[in-house]
């Protein structure tokens, strides 16, 4: 384990100090409400430090293409996009933008190194899903898959609904695939976020609780005293997204009485901070 940084307790509150170390971003404070926080973030400094020494600090960021051609889907084609990564972090949602309001099959999404749609690095099922025209048909990775700033990726799964693109090479970041061939001279709406590595969701958007869990009608989320302004989404645990909605206040409620009983990822969003929670519908 690595040595952790210099650091000295004040009434309430831990600060690392930086001259000389070059461990975390230029000033980082916690605030300290009981000892058991006060250990699960020292126990969390060790992979900060270890991020920062490499030289990039897990963040959270987008990519996001936008373009208003329809595209037509006919039978269906397996589409692909190749990305590159605006941050180092871990990939959360990705999906093309839906031109039309339909249901997408189920399939299989594969994560690709590279510019290429062979020797997938990621695997992951997922079942059909209404979408909307404009609204990202996003798939939720069940596990992470680790990105690097300024490095390639490719997404592929089957699409059998009209999406939005273009005729012309818009985006400089890589290109759109189908059925397993380049298309250089076209592109495809989509958008990628990558959230911060594996251990951080909980430290990422603070002071959030949901209740009751389980539950069998409603999800109560409390943002606590901070007024929050962001969007919902809820997850089933295949990756589709079941819902999404934007929140503001102090409190939202999640009405959950005409989705199947079982288990549900919900995420909180608020510009680069997130909050992630299972939750139980019985």
């Amino acid at each position: 384990m690595l040595p952790l940084p210099p650091c000295f307790l004040t009434p309430g509150w831990l600060k690392v100090p930086q001259p000389g170390h070059r461990w975390l971003s230029p000033s980082l404070t916690f605030e300290v409400k009981s000892i058991e926080q006060l250990m699960k973030k020292i126990l969390l400094m060790p992979l900060c430090a270890l991020m920062a020494c490499s030289g990039s600090l897990w963040s959270q960021c987008s990519v996001n293409v936008s373009a208003t051609t329809t595209i037509t889907a006919g039978s269906g084609f397996t589409w692909g996009q190749t990305f590159t990564a605006t941050c180092t972090g871990v990939l959360d949602t990705i999906g093309f933008i839906p031109a039309v309001n339909d249901t997408c099959s189920g399939g299989t999404l594969n994560i690709y190194n590279g510019q290429s749609v062979t020797g997938s690095i990621y695997s992951q099922s997922y079942t059909a899903m209404p979408v909307m025209m404009g609204v990202p048909m996003r798939i939720a990775l069940t596990n992470p898959v680790p990105v690097t700033n300024g490095q390639q990726y490719t997404f592929e799964y089957f699409v059998d609904v009209n999406v939005f693109g273009e005729f012309s090479d818009i985006y400089a970041g890589g290109v759109p695939w189908q059925n397993g061939s380049s298309v250089p001279t076209a592109e495809l709406a989509f958008r990628v976020h990558i959230s911060s590595g594996v251990g951080f969701g909980e430290y990422s958007l603070e002071g959030v609780s949901v209740y009751p869990n389980p539950s069998s009608d409603v999800f109560n989320l409390d943002f606590g005293k901070n007024d929050f302004s962001g969007t919902v989404e809820l997850f089933s645990m295949d990756g589709r997204l079941v819902l999404s909605e934007k929140a503001n206040g102090q409190k939202h409620q999640v009405n959950m009485n005409n989705l199947a009983k079982g288990i549900y990822i919900i995420k909180v969003r608020s510009e680069d901070r997130i909050a992630t929670f299972k939750v139980v519908c019985q």
